[in-house]
């Protein structure tokens, strides 16, 4: 996750084109659409570049260094008044302020140990893959509409065989973020996904 600044967030779309693919699909609440996009987006641009050699037992670890270290810390502020003002004001934050800081680093890593799942026998699924469920979420919760509009036409040519709104918005969406998967491979998503809700 190099060149992870906190609080990245990609925009995908301008406020025009998303203005038309709310109009287009049927979503009423257009904050929702932004903000989910983007965050979908930003995140699936963060995965798909970050270092995959980690495991999650790495993550889990790391998180509980962070909590066990930003504690250590705190701890060692307890130093001389005197010292301590020194300290602080070089560093253009109060005591008091730091220690919230450190407790709050603390705290939130401990929920992300607590967060990470053990990984599951089998394959992984791709960053790609995952995007794209959350496109279909998205879809399903924003326009209020199930994907079940897609037809298969067999008599017409591969390209164009797949057709639906459903379909065309995750099209649109997989298009403008640089995302290739046949709209086989789409359906296929949308039914497995389907069976888990």
């Amino acid at each position: 996750m190099k060149d992870l600044i906190i609080g990245d967030v990609e925009e995908l779309f301008s406020k025009h084109d998303l203005d038309n693919i709310a109009k287009d699909y049927g979503f009423s609440d257009k904050d929702l659409l932004q903000n989910s996009l983007n965050k979908l987006y930003s995140l699936y641009k963060m995965h798909s570049t970050a270092d995959t050699s980690s495991t999650n037992k790495d993550i889990k670890k790391a998180y509980k260094a962070i909590s066990s270290y930003s504690n250590k810390l705190s701890k060692a502020l307890d130093i001389s008044l005197s010292e301590s003002a020194v300290l602080h004001s070089n560093l253009g934050i109060t005591r008091q302020e730091l220690q919230e800081l450190l407790s709050n680093l603390s705290l939130r890593s401990n929920q992300g140990a607590e967060s990470i799942r053990t990984e599951r026998p089998g394959r992984k699924m791709s960053v790609a893959n995952e995007f794209i469920i959350g496109l279909i979420d998205l879809y399903r919760v924003g326009s209020g509409r199930k994907l079940n509009d897609i037809v298969f036409d067999e008599t017409a040519d591969e390209a164009s065989q797949y057709r639906g709104e459903s379909l065309s918005f995750l099209r649109q969406i997989l298009v403008k973020a640089g995302v290739w998967k046949t709209d086989a491979a789409l359906v296929q998503l949308i039914k497995r996904n389907q069976k888990h809700k």
